[in-house]
Order: structure tokens, then C-alpha cells, then sequence
């Protein structure tokens, strides 16, 4: 038997309603949609301009690259001239000054795309044709092929002068701020930062604490300020430039080498000379200096870190090291140094005491007869804190920001800085390696017009 069901028109009123309500939920799901493809395919397209900027500006800062690569290789062949005809600024060796010098290379079948001048720096005696401090700047305008530019700087001495010497007891590439007490002594007591600087402490000096950009403070003492004062060339800090002096190599999978890379221990967990790693750093854990490694020490590799939060050493025992890292150095204690001085090594690297490829911290309450004595020089930021007396000068780079340890330059506590002037590292360039060379400065251009500023 069938039954048969009859509809009401109120029941196909509904079910008309139900079908109504649905196309309407339809067409609003299918704008969403199509709203959310919208935006996906603007997103696609903003991605990939991003992508493209990013390809383009590689490019042409690798054109840059190559244009300085190729001046400094005309350097070192005796083919491109720096300093040497009574301080005469002579690229091309004539014997008659110029104000500048020109390259420009359009390789059709490489693509490389650069131009390339050398002019004197400010070096603050108001003629570009004469060079006072024997540093020049060679600037490099990459273009990659959608036009975008990039300009790389770079400072480069040849000859025996003094350039990259430390005429300032302390040295920075970007701000700093004092907002503690110190005390600079010795023959040298000036402080530069080729940015600016902060004074909000009491910086005592009879010398001169100056600024490319703007001194924002007061000294006592004596000394005196200078604002817009020319900038110094700062030297290119590389600890890999000096692995051939070192005495350990601590690398970053936690194994000890010795100066010709013979393995000796592998201290992952476990005191290896007073040493311990344990994964992403090294810290001292030894406090009698006959159980540390002495001599140069170089931290290497992506965890090239040391933190020393004790205190080895005494007055009458000191620990005889310096110390090189490729990550940042961190020092908390009160540990007593001696600056390792092999007289087989040169002596401007004898002088450097503390050198990282990033951060140095130095903190800590040092009495009188605890002195850290050397060049301290951090490729990238130095933050000195607590009562520590150094006997020697700071430098800190800004040659980048690859370390989130240090943020920006600052000095707090009561230090005292003793500066006589040391021969650096950077100093007195050799016929086997004639070309000095400070940091490398990069910018960013969208226009050819850039490179008329310099």
C-alpha cells in the first residue's frame, strides 16, 4: 500500500524560503572567496616584487663587491697608487695630484655593472687633493640589471704611515652613551664616535670627546667637546685575519686544536684547561691560572662565544691570555690579566688583548692593581660597565649587528681609562701585504644619481 503525502503550500512556502536563504549563504561564501583570492593573488604579487628587490639589490651589491675587488688587486700590483708623492693624492702615478680617481666596467658578457672612485678622505685639512692621515676612500656603485644600485665604502692605506693607529682612547662606528663616571688618564684622553655621543654622567678629561654627528653633554676635567668633528676610519676587525698567530683554537663543536690544528681534547660538558662548551658557548671554569690555557686563545665558528663569570688570577698570579672570538665576549668576574705577549708575533697583534667579531662586555669591580691592559676591539658593539681600569684603548666597529648580546655602545660605573698609544694590528702594511683596510660601509639606492654625493 502507498501512502501519499501532500505538501501544504505553507510546508512549500518554507522549503521556497530555505532555497532563498541558501543561494544567498552561497553568494556570500563565494564573494569571501573570492575576496580571499584577491588578496592571496595581491599577496603573490607583493611577495615576489619583494623577492625581486631582494635578487636585484644582491645583485648589484655583489657588482659593488667586484669593483672594489678590482681596484684593491690594481693596488696591490703597483698598478693603482696611494699616498707615497709628498701626500699628494696620485691614483694613476703621474706625480701630479688628483682629486679623484674613476672606473666603470659594463661587462656585456658577465653583466657586471660597476663604477668605481677613489677620493681623500676627511681627514679634516680641508683639501681633497692632499692626504694628511695616508687613508684614502674607494667607493663602489654596483647597478644590477632593473637598475637598482648599491654603494659599498671602504677606507684603504698603503705606505708605512700611521693610518688606523688609535689617536682616541676610545673609538666608535655608532652612538654612544656615558651615563656613568669615567676617568681618562694617561697621554691620550679623547673620545670619538663617528656618530653621536650621549654624555649624561660625569666624563672626566683634560681631551676632547667629539662627533661626526652631535655631543649632547658636558665634561669635567678640563676637556672639551667638538661637535661635526671630521669622522676617523675605524680598521676592518676580522679575528680570522690573525688565526695564524694563535696558540688554541676552541671551535664550535666544542673540540680543542692546537696552533696547527692538531686535535687535543674535546671538552663538550667536561673542563678542558679550565675551558667547558656546552653547545652554544664556552665559559671558565677554572680559577688557578696553572689550570687554564695560557697564550692566544681563538673562540671560532658560529658559537665562538666566552662568558667568564669568575675570577682567575690574583695580583701575584696572574693569567697570562688573549683572547680572540668569532661570537661575543662577555666578562662578569674579576679576573686578573696579563696580556699574553709572544715576542715571535708582531707587535701590533701582541697589543691586542680582547678582539670579537661581535660584542664585547666588560663589567666587574677591578682594584687598583688589577689592570686589563691592550687594544680592545669589538667588530660590533662594547658595553663597559661596573669599576674596571684599562690600560689601553676600545674600538668598537659597528661593521654590522649579527649579535643580539650588545644593542648599542655604552659606558656606566667608574672606569678608568690609562691610553699612551699602542701600534696596532692594522698598522704598517708590508710589501707581502700592502693595503690596509677599514671596515666596509653598505647602502642602499634606487637611483644612479646616489653616487654624485660622495
Amino acid at each position: 500500500m502507498k501512502t501519499k503525502i501532500n505538501y501544504s503550500s505553507k510546508s512549500r512556502q518554507v522549503f521556497t524560503r530555505q532555497q532563498g536563504a541558501a543561494l544567498i549563504v552561497s553568494l556570500v561564501i563565494v564573494s569571501v572567496m573570492s575576496i580571499l583570492g584577491l588578496n592571496a593573488v595581491k599577496q603573490n604579487v607583493v611577495q615576489e616584487r619583494m623577492a625581486n628587490s631582494y635578487r636585484f639589490g644582491i645583485e648589484s651589491l655583489n657588482h659593488a663587491e667586484a669593483g672594489l675587488e678590482d681596484a684593491l688587486a690594481a693596488i696591490k700590483a703597483g698598478d693603482l697608487h696611494v699616498n707615497g708623492y709628498g701626500d699628494e693624492l696620485d691614483p694613476n702615478g703621474d706625480g701630479n695630484g688628483d682629486d679623484t680617481w674613476t672606473i666603470t666596467l659594463l661587462d656585456q658578457n658577465t653583466g657586471v655593472n660597476y663604477n668605481v672612485i677613489m677620493v681623500d678622505d676627511d681627514d679634516g685639512d680641508g683639501n681633497p687633493m692632499v692626504d694628511s692621515n695616508d687613508i684614502v676612500l674607494l667607493m663602489a656603485q654596483g647597478i644590477g640589471s632593473n637598475g637598482t644600485v648599491r654603494t659599498v665604502e671602504i677606507a684603504v692605506s698603503q705606505g708605512t704611515g700611521s693610518a688606523f693607529g688609535l689617536e682616541t682612547a676610545i673609538l666608535t662606528q655608532e652612538d654612544l652613551t656615558i651615563s656613568g663616571n669615567p676617568n681618562l688618564k694617561g697621554t691620550i684622553r679623547d673620545i670619538h664616535s663617528n656618530q653621536d655621543v650621549y654624555l649624561t654622567g660625569t666624563t672626566t678629561t683634560t681631551g676632547v670627546v667629539s662627533a661626526a654627528g652631535t655631543v649632547d653633554g658636558g665634561v669635567s676635567g678640563g676637556g672639551s667637546t667638538v661637535s661635526s668633528a671630521p669622522t676617523i676610519a675605524i680598521p676592518l676587525i676580522q679575528p680570522a685575519d690573525f688565526e695564524q698567530y694563535v696558540d688554541y683554537k676552541l671551535k664550535s663543536d666544542g673540540r680543542v686544536y692546537d696552533s696547527n690544528d692538531n686535535f687535543i681534547a674535546n671538552a663538550n660538558g667536561v673542563d678542558y684547561g679550565g675551558f667547558k662548551f656546552d653547545g652554544s658557548k664556552w665559559t671558565v671554569v677554572k680559577d688557578r691560572p696553572a689550570d687554564l690555557l695560557t697564550g692566544d686563545l681563538y673562540f671560532m665558528g658560529k658559537f665562538g662565544n666566552l662568558e667568564i663569570n669568575n675570577s682567575p688570577g690574583s695580583n701575584g698570579n696572574k693569567w697570562f691570555v688573549s683572547i680572540m672570538t668569532d661570537g661575543y665576549l662577555a666578562i662578569s668576574g674579576n679576573p686578573y690579566f696579563s696580556n699574553y705577549k709572544d715576542p715571535s708575533d708582531p707587535e701590533g697583534f701582541q697589543n691586542l688583548l680582547f678582539t670579537s667579531a661581535t660584542d664585547i662586555m666588560i663589567n666587574g669591580n677591578y682594584n687598583s692593581d688589577n689592570k686589563i691592559q691592550g687594544i680592545i676591539a669589538a667588530r660590533e658593539q662594547i658595553e663597559i660597565s661596573g669599576n674596571p681600569n684599562i690600560a689601553g684603548s676600545v674600538i668598537a666597529g659597528g661593521q654590522g649587528n649579527s649579535s643580539d648580546f650588545i644593542k648599542e655602545n655604552s659606558i656606566s660605573g667608574n672606569p678608568n681609562v690609562v691610553y699612551d698609544g699602542l701600534l696596532t694590528p692594522w698598522e704598517n702594511p708590508t710589501p707581502e701585504d700592502p693595503v690596509r683596510l677599514s671596515w666596509r660601509q653598505l647602502g642602499m639606492a634606487q637611483g644612479a644619481g646616489e653616487f654624485a654625493i660622495f
